[in-house]
């Protein structure tokens, strides 16, 4: 029996990908029933090997199926997620005492992600709404101060924390 499944890959990769995990029963071999469409396969025992064409971000799919002594099972989809791992920067910027400084990320962050989380930082507050993070520094703080933040998920992996520093001014 061959069960359906899903796998994240990264963009302008080569990703092996063990089709035994989904298969139950004896089986002897896999086979590619229906190629992907926007990248290649290729099978090394049942193990198989799925490259996505240059460039391509997006869902992809394969069917698949075991072979064993009582011959081909069903036909089973394999879904690939392919993306890129997010990119979070470092940067700086420069807010009033007692002022709101809000930033909006999404222009600075790359890769694919669904989500932005912040630390929290030593003199104010931080928090997020969609790409879009708020800083509101302690009341009558002047000063350095700095917090971190990533991008989470998306169809393949998290960013790395990216540093923000925050210098808060006279006003």
């Amino acid at each position: 029996i061959a069960t359906s499944g899903s796998v994240s890959v990264l963009t302008n990769g080569t990703t092996a990908i063990a089709l035994s995990t989904y298969f139950s029963g004896l089986f002897s071999s896999a086979s590619i029933v229906t190629p992907p469409a926007n990248g290649t396969a290729a099978l090394s025992g049942t193990n198989v090997i799925y490259t996505p064409n240059v460039g391509f971000k997006g869902v992809d799919t394969l069917a698949f199926a075991a072979i064993g002594v009582g011959g081909m099972s069903n036909v089973a989809t394999l879904t690939l997620t392919v993306g890129e791992i997010p990119i979070t920067p470092a940067f700086g910027r420069a807010v009033a005492m007692n002022k709101t400084l809000t930033l909006n990320v999404s222009s600075i962050v790359t890769g694919s992600y669904s989500s932005i989380t912040v630390t929290r930082p030593a003199n104010g507050i931080a928090y997020v709404n969609g790409t879009v993070i708020t800083y509101i520094p302690r009341q009558g703080f002047i000063g350095k101060d700095s917090f971190s933040y990533a991008a989470l998920g998306g169809p393949v992996a998290t960013s790395a924390p990216g540093t923000i520093s925050i210098d808060v001014v006279a006003d």
